[in-house]
């Protein structure tokens, strides 16, 4: 599941990279990869976290009855990450991977860090690609309980779009394959790091 953020919607990015993803599985028939468009909801930049959080909680309360998946993927960009979380509060029925893409943990005018101390905590395998000099607040470091990957230095001088997209670019451009554990070492700290594939 793909999920974008506040002032976009899922044909900026989550569509396309959906197709990528799809062509990249060598049997594309096991998988179902959705593009979540919460548009509407996540415009307010205000509310968006609020509403983002309901959204996957609703969402897991439909894994849990009407699907029967052994496993999700969740791959968010900013304040999606907060359907992310949300869903990690409600489906319990399998293995949940969250992938954050430089996921804003705001929340409300003074809940700075609810997302640094939330996101991944219920995950069972939680990692963060982020760019540190986006100057979009609480994006610059990954969550206390995922893996970090921090990819700022990895963008080139001919990447023109805002910062804050880059960790989209460049998972886009890796599909989540050939990461540098060099990149993560900084941030490996907790139990779970040592069973990192």
């Amino acid at each position: 599941l793909l999920v974008h953020g506040s002032g976009d919607d899922a044909s900026d990015w989550a569509q396309s990279l959906a197709e990528d993803i799809e062509a990249a599985l060598l049997q594309p028939e096991l998988w179902d990869v959705t593009a979540y468009d919460w548009s509407e909801p996540a415009a307010n930049k205000l509310l968006a976290a609020g509403r983002g959080l309901d959204h996957g909680m609703a969402i897991g309360e439909v894994l849990a009855l009407e699907r029967d998946y052994s496993a999700v993927q969740v791959i968010s960009h900013s304040v999606g990450g907060h359907v992310s979380h949300g869903i990690a509060q409600t489906w319990t029925d399998g293995v949940l991977q969250q992938t954050f893409l430089d996921p804003f943990g705001g929340r409300g005018l003074v809940r700075w860090s609810y997302g640094h101390t939330r996101f991944g905590e219920t995950g069972d395998f939680s990692e963060t690609y982020f760019n540190a000099d986006d100057g979009v607040p609480s994006t610059d470091k990954p969550p206390l309980h995922t893996h970090g990957f921090d990819v700022t230095a990895l963008r080139d001088s001919s990447y023109e779009d805002d910062a804050h997209w880059w960790p989209i670019e460049w998972y886009r451009n890796s599909l989540g394959s050939g990461i540098g554990l060099d990149l993560a070492l900084p941030f490996a700290g907790d139990e779970s790091w040592s069973q990192y594939p």
